[in-house]
């Protein structure tokens, strides 16, 4: 069974998105929330595996939400739901951790599908590639003068590989894997690999869309 949150200030939308799910055998309704502040308060409490989130909210907006959502429910993944068309907002929402971006004139069997593909660790983005997201993203930003290699890297760190498996994955020398893990650490500002991999956790649906991207 899949546990979902729902966080939007329309009781309307609300309530489509509780109709949505009784469609769904494997899915359910857990809480839901009419603020930023609220959303964070029970996914503390009830740790859905999926939290569909607007962005425009009073008290802590979606963004604010995706920002400090890591800390207070780590195994929450979030689907973005929202009535914005400008690419800046997915561009901002993937950045900052959103596993989905979808808009509401969406049909319900595209956001119940999406809701799924999050549950199981799938990247859902409507219409940009990590590539675009990446490009973009500002300079003060954690990934911000990463090479992909050393994103590929980090990525590896974040699923808890040391350097041998690092080096058998990517078909790199120990040395080489270990050049990049010190570069990583260096640029992140962070003092070792366990920080380094945190990063990574927190932005792993991005680094993680990005390696798909690559590979197919």
């Amino acid at each position: 069974m899949i546990r979902v949150a729902v966080a939007d200030d329309h009781p309307l939308f609300r309530e489509g998105i509780r109709k949505a799910l009784t469609l769904g055998p494997d899915l359910q309704l857990v809480a839901e929330a009419s603020d930023g502040e609220q959303a964070l308060r029970i996914c503390t409490e009830h740790r859905p595996d999926v939290l569909v989130l607007d962005l425009t909210m009073p008290r802590c907006d979606g963004f604010g939400v995706l920002e400090q959502i890591k800390r207070a429910a780590p195994d929450t993944q979030v689907l973005v739901l929202t009535a914005h068309l400008e690419r800046e907002y997915e561009l901002r929402a993937l950045a900052a951790g959103a596993r989905a971006f979808l808009q509401k004139d969406g049909s319900v069997e595209v956001i119940l599908k999406a809701i799924r593909a999050v549950a199981a660790g799938e990247v859902w983005a409507s219409r940009l590639g990590s590539a675009q997201v990446l490009a973009r993203l500002a300079p003060d930003h954690p990934l911000a003068g990463l090479t992909s290699r050393e994103r590929y890297v980090l990525t590896l760190l974040g699923r808890g590989m040391m350097n041998r498996e690092v080096a058998v994955k990517t078909g790199l020398s120990e040395k080489t894997v270990a050049s990049h893990v010190a570069n990583l650490i260096s640029k992140l500002g962070v003092r070792g690999r366990v920080d380094a991999a945190l990063i990574a956790r927190r932005y792993a649906s991005l680094l993680e869309q990005e390696e798909a991207e690559v590979g197919s």
